[in-house]
């Protein structure tokens, strides 16, 4: 066993923008049949992504798993986009007229059309073609809800599987321990068979050659119980070898999370829930480790630069919030990625430094990988044309300490990380109700780590460097006595902007603590502050 109490550990955060309320709310139901507690969100029933109930916990990462693709349909001609060909059928696009009521405004009215492909999302000029989007969750019936009851009543991580049979969208990596002492991984939802163009452009919808073939059977979706090395990880990273039959996917996480959290994992002796508390603070940049050395040989600098070269030689890479070796480093890759996407896209680069959502930044996640394996082989591919590795690292350097020196003052010392580097919940309404803004947005805390790190801290190109991405919610289950186990939110327990307990947790949060996660009535009954019965009326 690799842990203190001979019981699995299980433990993570999900990454995402800082959705003010919360988007994860701290919840328990028990009722006759179950009895769990967990992370629950708005809309959704039951705790899909992190509980536990007595036997068995769960929790999820995003598998970045590629389950739509887009078909240009060929609507017939002079049919005026009412029918449209497959094979050698001319076959009736499906039509809806709908409403959509506009305040202040007229009634506007659409019409929505699709084929057998799914949705038309986008028609040219002259009506001849359009782009259907086929999308797992809306091509058939979706039962994935279905998924929810059986898996609030698992009592072992074999039930806690055969749960996730039905469940479709999103896929994750679902991972689960329980109480016998058995782990598993297993990557849930589904995910279509069909050919290898599907995965990089939009497809002839005529043709018939393009068309899904079913989904990958759910006994072969990649799994792995109780593995040799004791231990499984997850961070959006690539989960299946080039063996794996189907396609899956071609967009990834970089290593660099998975790697650091594995280097953690392998160096514990007997594990502690501290210990993986621990690991959600890890703030060590695999990146870093690559590109500092060669900061470190740059000469012919000014003062400033060679006092800000000096403080980055003693640094050991970790992106601590009360350190002025991650802003240097930071400006510094900032510069250098502005300075190559400029190049290589153009009149592009602005929109493509703009992250604008799940799945946006992805490209330029691929680039900085490239970036990265271009300087450790001397590879000048990327760089403008005729520019040296060393003349880009050096012009990226010395602008990206011009940037401090203006933003931050004359003084290295006082370009802590946190400065630069923090939340910034802000409320959907508080643009609105400007005069409660101070009420409604919880106020900006420093934070550690970046894009690269265990303790996630991503931030937008284009607006560097306020914190975009983030953990929102950290979570430690200890099967052994689950009132032992922790969890934590960014801002609090409550959604009203009154409540005291709208954004209590944000301090210990900030500093990567945690709080107890009590789950036996007794337990609850040592922690709770107040209690609200809600009895229905008989009539």
């Amino acid at each position: 066993s690799k842990t203190i109490s001979g019981k699995p550990l299980l433990a993570g955060d999900p990454h995402r923008g800082l959705d003010t309320p919360n988007c994860y709310y701290q919840n328990q139901i028990t009722c006759p049949d179950f009895d769990v507690v967990g992370l629950s969100f708005p809309g959704c029933p039951g705790f899909p992504h992190f509980g536990h109930n007595e036997k068995v916990a769960w929790c999820v990462t995003h598998a970045m798993a590629d389950y739509q693709d887009l078909y240009i349909e060929k609507f017939a001609p002079n049919s005026n986009g009412t029918t449209y060909q497959w094979k050698d059928k001319e076959l009736d696009v499906e039509s809806k007229e709908d409403t959509v009521k506009i305040s202040g405004l007229s009634d506007h009215q659409i019409t929505l059309k699709s084929t057998k492909h799914g949705p038309i999302i986008s028609e040219n000029a002259s009506g001849t073609r359009g782009i259907a989007f086929k999308y797992t969750s809306i091509a058939s019936i979706n039962h994935g809800f279905e998924a929810l009851i059986p898996q609030m009543t698992a009592s072992s991580v074999s039930e806690a599987d055969q749960a996730m049979e039905k469940w479709v969208d999103p896929c994750n990596n679902y991972m689960f321990v329980d109480v016998h002492g058995d782990i598993q991984y297993l990557n849930r939802g589904e995910v279509p068979v069909r050919t290898n163009e599907n995965a990089w452009f939009p497809v002839p919808g005529w043709t018939g050659e393009h068309e899904w073939e079913g989904n990958i059977p759910f006994e072969k979706m990649p799994r792995s119980i109780n593995p040799e090395n004791g231990f499984i990880v997850t961070a959006n990273n690539k989960i299946i070898g080039d063996q794996f039959p189907y396609y899956m996917a071609l967009d990834y996480a970089p290593e660099f999370r998975a790697k650091r959290i594995v280097e953690r994992i392998e160096g514990l002796d007997k594990a502690t829930v501290e210990d993986m508390v621990s690991i959600h603070s890890e703030r060590t940049s695999v990146p870093a480790s690559v590109y500092v050395p060669h900061i470190l040989n740059l000469d012919n600098l000014n003062p400033l630069q060679a006092q800000a070269q000096e403080i980055l030689r003693n640094w050991i890479y970790a992106m601590d919030p009360d350190s002025t070796a991650p802003s240097i480093y930071s400006a510094f890759r900032w510069k250098l990625h502005v300075k190559v996407i400029g190049s290589l896209l153009g009149p592009l680069a602005d929109q493509a430094l703009v992250s604008g959502g799940r799945g946006a930044p992805t490209h330029m996640n691929h680039l900085a990988i490239r970036l990265i394996e271009g300087l450790k082989n001397d590879d000048p591919s990327l760089l403008p044309d005729g520019e040296t590795w060393d003349a880009t690292i050096t012009q990226a350097f010395v602008e990206g300490v011009e940037y401090l020196r203006k933003t931050m003052g004359e003084d290295p010392e006082s370009w802590a990380w946190g400065k630069l580097h923090y939340t910034n919940p802000t409320h959907t309404l508080a643009d609105i109700f400007y005069n409660h803004k101070d009420l409604l947005n919880p106020p900006p805390v420093p934070m550690g780590g970046d894009g690269d790190t265990p303790q996630a801290g991503s931030f937008a190109m284009s607006k560097p460097f306020v914190m975009t991405g983030m953990s929102v919610a950290r979570y430690v289950f200890d099967p052994s006595d689950w009132d032992n186990s922790r969890w934590i939110v960014p801002l609090g327990s409550s959604g009203h902007p009154g409540s005291p307990h709208y954004s209590d947790q944000t301090e210990i949060w900030s500093k990567v603590q945690v709080i107890k996660m009590a789950y036996t009535s007794e337990a609850l009954a040592e922690i709770k502050v107040t209690e609200q019965k809600l009895i229905p009326i008989n009539r």
